[in-house]
């Protein structure tokens, strides 16, 4: 009798401690499909900080800004805006040029670049020298619904470049931003500079 009392007695607590498991290995499951979090980056950016005034989203477009090196340094990584920090909705192509329109290099950002800041950022096959004194131009593709940095004021630059001017392209091509946007202060690209100065033997 106290047999068939035990066999009774255990099976619902088998039921129960089965039961726990398979919660147990619910839970798992979870986290197994939980995306992970967008990767951060440090870096050392030309544009350090700045107050958006105004941010909008457009079809498309091409823009960004022209600066001038003080020294002579190397440009690592080109990067694009990410309003919420989010994520990309589409893929944004960047780009940089000399004051003469020579094309220097570019990176095509997306959501799977780390994050610094509000910018995301995607390294350049090789670092880009800047000549001490000499003006570059940085533009990228904005589009909807991605949204950038209309206008913004209170702009703090890296002491190693000055003379931050927007500019943008008459047409929605890649190239060289050939227009001068005045009274704009654009901020759609970022760029990260070699934190060492540069690597050419002196």
């Amino acid at each position: 009798m106290a047999r068939n009392q035990q066999r009774r007695l255990g099976i619902p607590w088998l039921r129960i401690v089965g039961s726990c498991c398979a919660l147990i290995l619910a839970g798992c499951g979870d986290d197994e499909k939980t995306t992970p979090m967008s990767p951060t980056v440090q870096v050392s950016p030309g544009v350090l900080s700045y107050n958006p005034l105004s941010v909008d989203s457009i079809p498309d477009f091409f823009v960004g800004y022209s600066f001038q090196s003080i020294v002579d340094l190397e440009i690592v990584s080109l990067a694009a805006y990410d309003h919420d920090a989010n994520g990309l909705a589409v893929a944004h192509r960047v780009g940089l040029w000399a004051a003469d329109q020579t094309f220097l290099g570019s990176v095509t950002v997306t959501s799977a670049d780390p994050l610094a800041g509000s910018f995301r950022y995607h390294a350049l096959s090789s670092p880009i020298p800047l000549t001490a004194g000499r003006t570059y131009y940085i533009a990228g593709e904005v589009t909807q619904p991605d949204p950038y940095v209309y206008e913004a004021d209170t702009i703090v630059l890296d002491a190693r470049i000055a003379n931050l001017q927007s500019y943008f392209r008459s047409t929605f091509r890649f190239g060289f931003p050939n227009m001068r946007a005045v009274g704009r202060e654009y901020l759609s690209v970022n760029f990260a500079i070699n934190p060492s100065g540069t690597s050419k033997l002196r």
